[in-house]
């Protein structure tokens, strides 16, 4: 009832673009965003796969950056604020997404950080919004299935993917009313040699974001 009841008050929302909270694109460098780590020496074919991988997770975030905001305006009846309102607002605080959390937004082993209470409290004074959605995404796993042993017994394991994400809401006063760690499993998809691994995660994106719209419309009234 009392989220129901506080969330009533939200008219305004902004979305801030999901990310991976981990060095692979974040850098080891919490100050450099992006920075490339140093990788160990890799053959021609790991250095392909490796690069492959990073490219797969930067497209997972840019899809993310828009199937978010979409699905929240069509499940919900907050009108959330253009990307451009956030982007003026985190430069004139000279704040990025990943300062919006705390431990600089990088998760803490498998442990998600909360949100930055007073970087959100001055980023709601800017934006004029009622409330923010912040989400963090970790790596996604591909597991190729087969007969496994878990030091007592062996049994088969369904190839499939898995995918985590946090998804926090956080009011102007910097309160966080929901915090809600999720995760999907799909399906592995294999033909022959070729593997469809970045639709399987897309897919397992989609859903994971689908299973956060039903929890928080258990205390949201329907869209219109």
């Amino acid at each position: 009832a009392d989220k129901k009841q506080a969330l009533a008050g939200v008219h305004r929302i902004v979305v801030i673009p999901p990310f991976f909270g981990t060095p692979t694109l974040l850098g080891d460098d919490p100050a450099e965003k992006r920075k490339k780590r140093p990788a160990p020496k890799l053959s021609p074919e790991k250095r392909k796969e490796w690069d492959t991988y990073r490219e797969y997770l930067q497209k997972l975030e840019q899809e993310a950056e828009k199937l978010l905001p979409t699905r929240l305006a069509k499940r919900t009846r907050w009108e959330v604020l253009p990307k451009e309102t956030l982007k003026d607002a985190l430069k004139t605080l000279e704040l990025s997404p990943q300062q919006l959390f705390e431990n600089k937004g990088y998760l803490k082993g498998t442990k998600f950080p909360p949100a930055h209470k007073d970087h959100l409290i001055a980023l709601a004074k800017e934006t004029k919004a009622d409330a923010f959605l912040l989400t963090m995404l970790d790596e996604p796993l591909k597991i190729t299935g087969g007969v496994v042993s878990d030091g007592f017994n062996l049994y088969y394991e369904t190839p499939q993917v898995r995918l985590r994400g946090n998804f926090i809401v956080v009011l102007a006063d910097g309160k966080t009313l929901l915090s809600e760690a999720m995760e999907v499993v799909n399906p592995y998809t294999k033909r022959g040699n070729r593997e469809y691994l970045l639709t399987d995660w897309q897919d397992a994106q989609a859903k994971l974001f689908e299973n956060f719209m039903d929890e928080l419309n258990r205390y949201t009234p329907p869209p219109p």
